[in-house]
């Protein structure tokens, strides 16, 4: 506020970094319910589990801003099948098949109950990088267990090339 009387002016500020982070936030909570919300019209949509299974893989990695997203399903042996997938290989989706051991990354995941987060590979001492992931070079990724505890139908999985922090 100018003050000409007394020649000098006035100056009022307020920190709004608070209220951007806020705003953040809630962006990134419309976006996610906007991404459920499309999950959800897409299973009302399509009667192919496979179809379901590929158009959610998209919604979700582009949200997440990933080149790489996969569902793995539990099979009655105990193993993985990569039963749909974004940005692998061809000849990766819907045949590549991974050990449901405890060592193994979705043995694991299964194992665990809870969420597992790779933030870098170089430094992950819990089981050893596979062969898909050096091929796409994958760096950190993210797995999910899809279904109840009493009720597995798989892993769902997104990776990164760069370092990444998943939450």
């Amino acid at each position: 506020h100018p003050l000409p009387a007394q020649e000098c002016v006035n100056i009022y500020g307020f920190d709004i970094s608070d209220q951007k982070e806020l705003e953040e936030k809630l962006r990134i909570k419309e976006k996610q319910n906007d991404v459920l919300y499309n999950i959800g019209k897409i299973a009302l949509e399509y009667e192919s589990l496979q179809t379901f299974m590929d158009e959610s893989l998209k919604l979700i990695a582009d949200f997440l801003e990933q080149e790489y997203c996969k569902i793995m399903e539990l099979m009655p042996d105990g193993r993985f099948l990569m039963r749909a997938g974004i940005g692998w290989k061809s000849e990766f989706v819907g045949k590549h098949i991974v050990g449901g051991e405890k060592g193994s990354q979705a043995g694991y995941t299964l194992l665990s109950g809870v969420p597992v987060i790779v933030e870098d590979f170089e430094e992950e001492n819990r089981f050893e990088k596979t062969e898909i992931i050096k091929i796409h070079g994958v760096v950190s990724r993210a797995r999910v267990i899809i279904g109840s505890t009493e009720k597995i139908y798989g892993i769902i999985i997104v990776n990164s090339t760069k370092r990444r922090k998943f939450t």
